[in-house]
């Protein structure tokens, strides 16, 4: 079955989800979250769809990006207090 390009993205969105529910104190940056977090719950993404999934739950505000050093930016639940390192 081929499912459209919108309809994956909100896939990879419930998988990332899915996975800060059972581990809300996870943070990583996208490469990490298509290589662990996805497979961690039975789901797989393109980095392309991890990217726009992320930025669909930043959205919603589920999931915030924190910029960390130059080109570096790591993704974790919405609401988490400051730290120095994700």
């Amino acid at each position: 079955m081929n499912i459209s390009s919108d309809a994956r993205v909100a896939l990879v969105a419930q998988a990332i989800a899915r996975y800060l529910a059972l581990n809300p104190a996870a943070a990583d940056n996208c490469v990490g979250i298509a290589q662990w977090w996805l497979p961690a719950v039975g789901a797989e993404g393109t980095p392309e769809e991890v990217e726009k999934a992320l930025l669909l739950l930043q959205e919603r505000r589920v999931i915030e990006g924190v910029q960390v050093g130059d080109r570096q930016r790591f993704w974790r639940a919405a609401g988490k207090p400051e730290r120095h390192a994700p």
